[in-house]
């Protein structure tokens, strides 16, 4: 009795190890998604502080972690001080790629945050918004 209770423990055992295993070894970062997926390095773009009347590239890396060519849409900046460059052209699959821009500080002051919105045809993220954050320090002259 005692040996068969111990075979069962370790057959239970066995089993449960076995299950585990399969599960985690099915889902990961890895994961691949079907069609187009974009995923950037970081959404939001810190320039510190800065000077007034004064111009700031900015740039946000992304890469498509998906099985088919990542298309940038459109961008649309929220204020005329954020200048975008031209998009990107289709990305494949494994590639990466960025979004370039120009911040112009011109008179503002202090804590400033504009934003940046693509459009993708990825179809989990068919609309990203960006942030761009400054710290406007006014010049001696701008009193």
């Amino acid at each position: 009795m005692n040996l068969q209770k111990r075979i069962l423990k370790i057959t239970v055992l066995c089993g449960l190890c076995f299950i585990l295993f399969a599960a985690a070894s099915s889902c990961g970062p890895d994961e691949q998604y079907q069609g187009p997926h974009i995923i950037f390095d970081s959404r939001e773009f810190d320039l510190g502080p800065v000077p007034q009347h004064s111009e700031f590239k900015f740039s946000f890396r992304y890469r498509n972690s998906g099985t088919e060519p990542l298309e940038i849409l459109s961008l649309i900046s929220s204020c005329g001080c954020t200048v975008l460059d031209k998009s990107p052209p289709p990305v494949s699959p494994g590639e990466r790629a960025s979004i370039d821009g120009t911040f112009f500080s011109q008179t503002y002051r202090n804590k400033v945050v504009r934003t940046v919105t693509i459009r993708t045809n990825d179809p989990n993220n068919a609309t990203v918004v960006l942030t761009i954050n400054a710290f406007v320090q006014p010049t001696a002259t701008s009193d």
